[in-house]
């Protein structure tokens, strides 16, 4: 008889019991697909592109990826939206061309085309019957392994989805914001900031910080440097430090303006010029980008500059904007008002031209539904 050990690779089961066999039961195909579809299938999303299967699904329970593709255990994936409005693709060459550039930047080897995404998208939204309906995308360096390295991807991976838009504030509700010092939320930064990766950890907890203090998305801000600051005429270094707000720290007018958690800022000065913040550190949003080209087209100065909390609160409007026809006006900053701390008209405008754009076939609008 012999007594060898068996090898550790097939060890025989351990001995059952009534605890582990119902609280970590061993399913069946079928009973995953039934639990998938109890849990799922209310889901407002109306159709997935997997390359990985090679097509496309309409039932959400379906919607899924491999556990180890790079993206879901390292963050090794970057995103991208576009809007669909009544059967109208909505600047998704912008977009397109951002996620291809952030792909390289996350040195993702892949064999996507600008053409074949967008082919993926208009096939994807198509199957999904809904002609207004958000899309996301992503670029994935792949399934294969669990190793912090990509060398056991073994393809490169293109989802989109197309799914309900989320729900944001009307245009005429200005959001009471708060800031978020980097001190206390460190930005991203250049490299991973100025791309659309899928590491997006540090803007959840910037909205969390934000709406902890009553704010609705957040505004990251960087106070000076100490050196940097100007003493004040007693010389005690007064601005050194930001304010306090019934004892919670507030940013400082001298804190240079970022970024929103999935926003942009831009502001209207007295003068009528506008401006949002320049993308060395953050990512250059498309949004504002086209905010900027249509109110520039009213002869208004328009560019990219260093913006600080206190040219935010000086402005006549301000407002954030985000995916493509998201426009949100800015009543209140850290509980300050900007001006009468409703939303202004310049902020009505913009949202309403860039619904018209969308829905109605113009400029970087195309009918495929």
């Amino acid at each position: 008889m012999s007594t060898t050990a068996p090898s550790p690779n097939h060890l025989p089961p351990p001995p059952a019991s009534a605890a582990a066999s119902s609280l970590f039961p061993v399913l069946t195909d079928a009973q995953v697909l039934e639990r998938f579809k109890a849990k799922r299938s209310q889901l407002p999303f109306y159709s997935f592109y997997n390359s990985y299967l090679g097509g496309i699904v309409t039932d959400p329970s379906l919607m899924l990826i491999p556990l180890d593709d790079h993206m879901c255990h390292r963050g090794h994936a970057v995103f991208d939206t576009a809007a669909v409005e009544k059967g109208h693709l909505y600047r998704a060459d912008i977009h397109i061309a951002r996620l291809l550039r952030s792909a390289e930047a996350a040195k993702i080897q892949h064999p996507f085309t600008a053409v074949f995404i967008k082919d993926a998208i208009k096939a994807t939204a198509t199957a999904g019957r809904n002609g207004t309906c958000s899309i996301r995308m992503w670029i994935t360096a792949g399934p294969g392994d669990f190793s912090y390295a990509p060398a056991g991807c073994t393809e490169a991976c293109l989802y989109v989805i197309a799914f309900a838009w989320f729900p944001m504030p009307a245009i005429t509700n200005a959001l009471h914001e708060r800031t978020v010092p980097t001190s206390r939320i460190a930005l991203r930064g250049a490299p991973i900031g100025t791309m659309k990766s899928s590491n997006y950890l540090a803007n959840v907890l910037l909205h969390l910080d934000a709406k902890e203090r009553g704010g609705v998305f957040g505004l990251w801000v960087e106070e000076p440097a100490p050196e940097q600051a100007v003493v004040g005429a007693s010389g005690s270094g007064e601005g050194v430090r930001p304010p306090r707000e019934g004892g919670v720290v507030v940013a400082s007018r001298r804190a240079t303006v970022k970024e929103g958690p999935v926003n942009s800022i831009v502001i209207v000065r007295k003068d009528g010029s506008v401006a949002t913040p320049p993308a060395h550190d953050i990512l250059l949003s498309c949004t504002a980008k086209r905010v900027l080209e249509i109110l520039a087209a009213e002869g208004r100065r328009a560019e990219y500059e260093v913006l600080t909390v206190g040219d935010v609160l000086d402005a006549v409007e301000a407002f954030f904007v985000g995916g493509d026809t998201h426009v949100m006006p800015i009543g209140h900053l850290d509980g300050a008002p900007i001006v009468s701390g409703m939303s202004g008209p310049i902020a009505i405008r913009v949202h309403d031209t860039l619904e018209r754009e969308a829905g109605t076939g113009a400029a970087y609008s195309e009918r495929f539904m």
